[in-house]
């Protein structure tokens, strides 16, 4: 990350660089001694962090204390924001695919085995009830499911299917079968509809 923010901000000085994922997740605002040329780092979810920065610095604004999840550096020193969950997931918009169509990947995708490509990834679920003391989801996701409905879910398998060709569907949530009502309802709308598909877990 140090090399690329570094080679960003030798072509254009002026760029603003912007890092997340888990690891500023969990180490917050000491993010800014690990890593040079950095202007912003989003700690959690970052669907609503994003924008909101996005439109505050080309607007001139520059305010940032009201960004959830957001670690930047003031005259105080580094300021970090709470973070905050998005309750509803289905008001997320579905991935922006034609930017990123999967035929146009090498077929070495989650963990490199697939039965059938093209493959497209996707999460259905946030977050995990459990607390195994190995796993970090908590930190990001909060220690609890948050469900897309099934017909989200199944919205965006057809448009994969449909305008992508997608043969295989990897599932990336955290714990998919933590609701087993859910799973089996799942399943049946695929039968129902009759999408030959084959989905895995990766």
């Amino acid at each position: 990350v140090n090399r690329m923010l570094r080679i960003a901000r030798e072509a254009d000085p002026g760029v603003i660089t912007v890092v997340g994922g888990p690891h500023p997740t969990a180490v917050g605002g000491s993010v800014f001694s690990e890593i040079d040329n950095l202007d912003f780092a989003v700690s959690g979810e970052g669907e609503t962090a994003l924008p909101l920065l996005a439109r505050n610095i080309l607007s001139g604004a520059n305010t940032f204390d009201e960004i959830p999840g957001l670690a930047y550096k003031d005259k105080e020193g580094i300021k970090l924001n709470p973070s905050r969950v998005i309750e509803d997931i289905d008001s997320l918009d579905i991935p922006a695919w034609d930017a990123i169509a999967p035929c146009g990947y090498p077929d070495e995708v989650e963990g490199a085995f697939y039965k059938s490509f093209p493959v497209a990834p996707i999460v259905t679920s946030r977050g995990c009830p459990h607390e195994c003391t190995f796993c970090a989801n908590q930190l990001s996701m909060g220690r609890r499911s948050r469900f897309r409905s099934i017909e989200n879910v199944m919205a965006e398998i057809e448009h994969l299917v449909n305008e992508y060709g997608v043969k295989e569907i990897q599932i990336l949530d955290d714990n998919f079968t933590v609701n087993r009502k859910r799973v089996l309802d799942f399943g049946r709308r695929i039968r129902e509809k009759k999408i030959k598909i084959d989905i895995s877990f990766p």
